[in-house]
């Protein structure tokens, strides 16, 4: 096997090849760096700088990568592992004790065994993770199981196991009261000198205790209450509760390398979102959440699997955020005013058609007007971005234009026709691709040929972006799977649109050609 060119190509080289679009020559890559690393500290820290382990990662997690790889990809972490304490660090940091267990439940013995190799050395030479393996209890079973599979998994897994009980007896009670409604009644009885257990537990919660016996006594209590034996009402959970949530929220607020913790977190999110359902913990919960939301990747993900927006958009409509946020768009200062339609833009996002409505009742024609005038162009930004989403879904598109059609078209025509940068304008083209979307709000660009005239116009722009916005309009008015479209397709015919379109098709931009294309041979 060759690896002379890029071998020399200094600090670079085969690391980078890891992150291009060329799955041919992650293999190669893969075995380079495999090669490099073992026994070498320098090359090992190289690989941490060049980013490697986050491609490791991600190679992990995706089952439908190649075998091979997602061996290669761990047999490199526990190279890199072997290395300086440092090492370890950045590895726990990253997450990588999580998706590594996860690797356990894998049906590839070579895979598996990567996985525990690289455990036990982090397991051997780092305390900061010995939680990880009590979170999912059917990890303990699982190992258990692997065990006789091989002698490395019988070694590997002795001493993982061996590091990982510094508190045996709190962390086996939350193993067994843990999804099981009968454990957690029998262990809620239980009695040490006449004092139950949970009042027990409540004093290992006092700050006199380590911060692992404290969350471990707290990790048993919570999985009582989830198992029916004690109520969330319970002064001893209730108030508890709250205090962790609201401490939680002021640690995680400016502190990067515990939202990162977090997001490898299985639990957080979702006990917060359960969290909302309480109206004596659900302050406590929106703040540790809002603290929580300074993270974009936990925003996207975590946040969004666990549909934690729909306890809380129906906290925040409780609370009358629609008029708030409606009142301070419409308030002097511009930075009220931004945040107030921005707030309203981000709430109407893919939510259900009576909310949208109360939005548009909220705001008023003349208030949407006077915000499209604003010579601030963020606000007239954040009100079309309101306006497109108002107008997505078909069947919203539709009961939206029915009622307030009329002023929607008069805005666009406004914006239009006024003096706006072309980003503006862009974002106004693309609230009537989205009114063409729907089945009958189309009949409001139809029966206006100005604005049909405009489109045209906008399609010989020397903006290319004005040019693929408005041309995506037509797409939608002309598309052959919709009722009438043969109609309309001989109306633009006859205002001259084919003709545009079949210019169109010389642009070198491949996004605007796509678009007359469809239009013509669909």
């Amino acid at each position: 096997m060759l690896f002379t060119s890029m071998e020399v190509d200094g600090q670079g080289g085969w690391f980078d090849v890891l992150h291009t679009d060329e799955p041919e020559k992650w293999q190669d890559a893969l075995v380079w760096i495999k090669n490099s690393v073992i026994g070498n500290n320098k090359q090992k820290l190289n690989a941490i700088n060049h980013g490697v382990i986050p491609r490791l990662l991600q190679w992990l997690v995706d089952k439908d990568a190649p075998q091979q790889i997602r061996t290669d990809a761990a047999v490199v972490m526990g190279s890199i592992a072997k290395g300086t304490p440092e090492n370890i660090n950045t590895l726990v940091e990253e997450g990588c004790v999580s998706v590594l267990l996860k690797g356990l439940f894998s049906t590839d013995l070579p895979f598996i065994e990567a996985c525990l190799r690289c455990l036990r050395t982090i397991y051997m030479s780092n305390n900061n993770c010995v939680n990880l393996i009590y979170q999912d209890p059917n990890i303990l079973a699982h190992m258990v199981n692997i065990l006789p599979q091989s002698l490395c998994t019988q070694e590997c897994v002795a001493n993982i196991l061996a590091n990982a009980c510094k508190m045996p007896v709190l962390k086996c009670l939350a193993v067994i009261v843990k999804d099981s409604e009968e454990n957690c009644v029998v262990s809620y009885t239980a009695m040490h000198n006449d004092i139950p257990l949970p009042d027990i537990l409540v004093t290992l919660l006092h700050r006199d205790k380590t911060s692992e016996m404290q969350i471990s006594a707290a990790k048993v209590l919570a999985y009582m209450c989830g198992g029916g034996a004690l109520s969330p009402q319970d002064p001893r959970i209730a108030m508890k509760n709250v205090d962790g949530a609201e401490t939680l929220g002021y640690l995680l607020e400016t502190d990067a390398d515990l939202q990162r913790t977090a997001a490898v977190s299985d639990h957080i999110i979702k006990t917060l979102a359960d969290y909302l359902k309480y109206t004596d913990v659900a302050a406590a919960a929106i703040r540790c959440l809002h603290s929580l939301s300074r993270s974009v990747q936990l925003l996207r993900t975590t946040i969004q699997d666990h549909g934690v927006w729909k306890p809380l958009m129906k906290c925040i409509l409780d609370c009358g955020a629609i008029n708030i946020l409606v009142g301070l768009a419409g308030r002097q200062d511009p930075g009220l005013r931004l945040n107030g339609i921005w707030g309203l833009m981000n709430l109407t996002f893919q939510v259900e058609q009576k909310v949208k409505s109360c939005v548009v009742e909220a705001i008023g024609t003349e208030q949407l007007f006077r915000l499209l005038s604003d010579p601030d162009p963020n606000i007239v930004m954040k009100t079309l971005g309101l306006l497109r989403n108002l107008l997505s879904n078909k069947l919203h598109i539709d009961s939206i234009m029915l009622v307030y059609g009329n002023q929607i078209m008069q805005a666009v025509i406004f914006i239009l026709e006024g003096e706006h940068p072309p980003q503006v304008k862009e974002q106004t083209l693309c609230i009537l691709s989205n009114v063409a979307d729907g089945d009958k709000a189309k009949d409001f660009i139809m029966g206006n040929e100005d604005v049909l005239k405009k489109l045209m116009n906008y399609m010989l722009h020397l903006n290319v972006n004005l040019q693929i916005a408005a041309t995506t309009c037509i797409t939608n008015l002309v598309w052959n799977e919709e009722e009438g479209a043969f109609t309309r397709q001989a109306k633009l015919g006859e205002m001259g649109i084919k003709a545009l379109l079949q210019k169109l098709l010389s642009t070198t931009d491949s996004v605007l050609f796509e678009k007359p294309y469809l239009c013509l041979y669909n």
